[in-house]
């Protein structure tokens, strides 16, 4: 009994610390955010940047405002490639609206700048975020465009893509791309 008491209460304190410590790390990311959304510089980009998970985590509601919105999507539009990085992490604690406003900023710069974005994803660690980014439709909402058209637009902006650097992660990606194209053309969407 004491035995599985001990365990029990190394486990519990443990458990109690990192769970202490998450809510420590959501507070602060919280407020690097709003330093970030109030004065979007690329040093409180970088502040930021310093504390987000470099994977999918719980997300934070409290993270979205139209001023983080519009300073980002700002800075993005001016190939601000902080900026590129942090949306890209913010999507590993963003939440419904928040997401697809940070999907429908980043996508823009798929075909206009294919280096640029394959530079930025090439940072992500997570699989399941890289193939969201590069076959998240969310302009298709506003612009009227077929799904195969802009498969296609993104495969041969990737496919101009000559640094070497970048070829493991213009490989993935077109391969990502390749997959759904092939599918889209069978369904005639």
């Amino acid at each position: 009994m004491k035995i599985y008491f001990s365990c029990f209460l190394i486990f519990f304190v443990s458990s109690t610390t990192s769970l202490a410590e998450y809510g420590r790390n959501i507070t602060e990311i919280v407020n690097r955010i709003n330093i970030y959304s109030d004065n979007p510089t690329k040093e409180n980009a970088i502040k930021a940047l310093e504390i987000l998970p470099n994977t999918t985590s719980e997300s934070i509601g409290r993270l979205y405002s139209d001023n983080l919105i519009n300073n980002l999507e700002s800075k993005i539009n001016n190939d601000d490639a902080t900026a590129i990085e942090l949306a890209i992490r913010l999507l590993n604690v963003a939440d419904g609206a928040f997401a697809f406003d940070l999907y429908a900023i980043l996508v823009d710069i798929i075909v206009r700048k294919p280096v640029l974005f394959l530079e930025q994803i090439n940072k992500v660690k997570d699989d399941l975020l890289v193939k969201s980014l590069v076959l998240n439709m969310a302009e298709l909402d506003v612009e009227g465009k077929s799904k195969c058209s802009v498969l296609l637009a993104r495969k041969k902006a990737f496919e101009s893509v000559t640094d070497e650097k970048l070829e493991q992660i213009r490989e993935k990606s077109t391969a990502i791309l390749d997959a759904e194209y092939k599918i889209c053309t069978q369904q005639g969407v």
